[in-house]
């Protein structure tokens, strides 16, 4: 899987590359600007090749400047989180975090931290992946395109990936460095082979969606895969390959026609990823899954329980409370089991729950939770 990685962000050196720009778009001489605001022109270049005990305190000086506002490294990891909870759900088409996602980037935007350019990138990266009319969305951010284009030095190798899928929509023509490039993201290929697919250049979109339908089994997304297959149809109409297509769309209708019912898949795909969580000691992920559901089995219930007994004790007392005083006495016992176990380690109430309805391998990924 595809992960974006903002680390070197947490390093000074970066952002003198950033301020490069900002600086260049300023009509003052940079030296000038520099010695102005307490900042030494040499002390500045070297921070810019090298990372320098002294570039965090520049950096606070160019942000009071520039009207900009510095970023932690707390801050940054909760940008890393979102960024990367945007590209997944934009790539799986899950839509259920959109609004709140928007909201969050733009209050980002709204403060000027000093990552905006990263931000920005985001918000494009969001709405291009969204239900819009593609001719509305590029009148609509054009603007926003051009600016990020100035930041490109300042992005990483996963950002700079991300912005070569928003240059498909954006630019007129496909660039050959582009075409030639390998990405680790494969959210890139689905996009070439759209493009393609839209500029009438069928058999190069067919080669391309070829790379692109391997990754998206290996990756389990099989809902872009629909949309993948669709532009494949299109391609092969188009050059008369009429019998593959009709091959392809038929074997297609089938699988369509057998997801109305995936309650059941749904269901334990949930409740096994949720057990997996526990022995990668995932516990906030459990939580960010768990809560999300309407209803939770038993299995579910402690597995919710043993990440918030790892993360906070507070809500762990007051979401036993509620599930405990909210269930059977059969289930109550399971719950008296367990949190005995976690409080006291007692083994033998972890034993008591092999005995119950729960599945039969949460007793094991329970007890590795809680192994240092």
């Amino acid at each position: 899987m595809f992960k974006i990685d903002l680390s070197i962000y947490k390093k000074s050196k970066q952002y003198f590359i950033l301020f490069d720009v900002l600086l260049k778009n300023l009509s003052v001489n940079k030296d000038f600007f520099l010695k102005e605001n307490g900042v030494s022109p040499s002390s500045y270049r070297k921070a810019r090749f090298i990372e320098q005990n002294n570039g965090n305190k520049i950096i606070d000086k160019l942000c009071k400047a520039l009207n900009y506002k510095n970023v932690n490294n707390e801050l940054i990891d909760e940008i890393e989180l979102l960024i990367n909870r945007i590209y997944n759900n934009m790539y799986y088409k899950v839509y259920t975090t959109y609004e709140k996602d928007l909201s969050l980037i733009n209050e980002y935007l709204e403060s000027n931290i000093i990552l905006r350019p990263i931000v920005l990138l985001s918000k494009l990266f969001l709405l291009a992946n969204y239900k819009y009319d593609v001719g509305v969305f590029v009148n609509e951010n054009n603007a926003d395109y051009i600016e990020l284009k100035k930041y490109l030095p300042f992005f990483s190798n996963e950002l700079l990936e991300l912005f070569d899928i928003l240059s498909l929509v954006f630019e007129k023509n496909v660039h050959d460095k582009v075409l030639m490039k390998t990405y680790k993201n494969s959210l890139f290929y689905y996009a070439l082979a759209s493009r393609l697919c839209s500029d009438k250049r069928y058999v190069e979109s067919l080669f391309v969606s070829k790379k692109a339908e391997d990754v998206l089994v290996r990756e389990k997304n099989y809902k872009r895969l629909l949309y993948l297959n669709v532009k494949m149809m299109h391609c092969m109409n188009s050059i008369k390959n009429y019998e593959e297509c009709f091959e392809l769309a038929s074997m297609q209708l089938l699988s369509l026609r057998s997801f109305i019912d995936v309650d059941y898949a749904y269901k334990n795909t949930v409740k096994n990823l949720a057990i997996s969580c526990l022995p990668l000691k995932k516990y906030s992920y459990v939580v960010d899954l768990l809560l999300n559901e309407p209803k939770l089995s038993m299995t579910e219930v402690c597995c919710l329980l043993v990440s918030q007994f790892n993360l906070d004790m507070e809500k762990y007392n007051e979401y036993f409370d509620f599930y405990y005083n909210g269930t059977s006495v059969e289930n109550q016992a399971i719950l008296a089991n367990l949190d005995s176990f976690l409080k006291h380690n007692d083994k033998k109430e972890l034993m008591k729950l092999e005995e119950t309805k729960l599945m039969d391998n949460i007793t094991i990924a329970i007890k590795m939770s809680q192994l240092n």
